[in-house]
């Protein structure tokens, strides 16, 4: 096993974690590095449900918990039409299977602070075991990465046209651009994710759902502090090394499909 994987296997063995979810993440992890392991097990496990990465039109939209998977599925599907999605499985095989299939596929990250103590403030766990599932998540995913379409949190959030527009130039999608949907396309969007929030976690949807809220504003804030502790300063070295080097991609790739950086 690599590194990464031998570090995060060996923290969730021993942090009292249920060994059900721990012998599952690691098997995951496993997976992924098997050409087409994960989307076979899958098969196996649901024999009756069509697989999504099948057909050729799919595009792959996913990356690490709480770095704005959400908004960036809702920008590509408002302009998708029929074509499948696959998302938000937060695993690194989808990722590498997406890349693998040649399909037209989205790698989302964000800074690790962030994207960790967003998560943590919806999902309570240990920071040092979440800073090496980001590490590992996108260690697993680099040497894809460069037939991905890498768009960063902020890329997303503060020109989401531009996200279509390089999966236009990149993958050749020809997808309606974004903004011929209207003014308040972008408001429309946040009631989507509002709406699907309080349809899967109720009352909770201010605490667990996908948008910020103040709810759990204070909590995020606390949090980043937390990992700034110097303890997690390893942890958080690696995971913001595999950043530096995804960012950067992510502005070269702006840049060429003319959206920027």
């Amino acid at each position: 096993m690599s590194g990464e994987l031998t570090r995060l296997s060996w923290a969730i063995a021993t942090t009292g974690k249920a060994p059900r979810g721990a012998l599952r993440e690691i098997w995951y992890a496993a997976l992924s590095r098997i050409p087409g392991g994960d989307p076979a097990y899958e098969r196996r496990r649901h024999p009756q449900r069509a697989f999504v990465l099948d057909d050729p039109r799919t595009l792959v939209v996913d990356g690490h918990a709480g770095c704005g998977n959400s908004w960036t599925w809702q920008v590509v599907r408002a302009v998708a039409g029929d074509r499948p999605i696959a998302h938000h499985r937060h695993r690194a095989a989808q990722i590498l299977e997406g890349a693998r299939r040649g399909l037209a596929t989205i790698c989302v990250i964000r800074d690790p602070v962030d994207a960790i103590a967003s998560q943590a403030a919806r999902y309570p766990s240990m920071l040092d075991i979440e800073l090496m599932r980001f590490e590992y998540f996108y260690s697993r995913c680099w040497p894809v990465a460069p037939r991905t379409e890498v768009v960063t949190f902020e890329q997303s959030t503060a020109s989401p046209a531009s996200v279509i527009d390089r999966l236009n130039h990149r993958f050749g999608c020809d997808l309606p651009r974004f903004d011929s949907l209207g003014p308040d396309i972008e408001r429309r969007l946040i009631q989507h994710i509002e709406q699907d929030s309080r349809g899967d976690f109720g009352d909770d949807a201010t605490v667990r759902g996908a948008l910020p809220s103040e709810a759990r504003r204070m909590r995020t804030e606390q949090l980043k502090d937390a990992l700034s502790a110097p303890a997690l300063a390893p942890y958080r070295r690696r995971c913001e090394e595999v950043f530096k080097r995804y960012d950067e991609l992510a502005r070269s790739q702006a840049v060429r499909a003319g959206a920027g950086g």
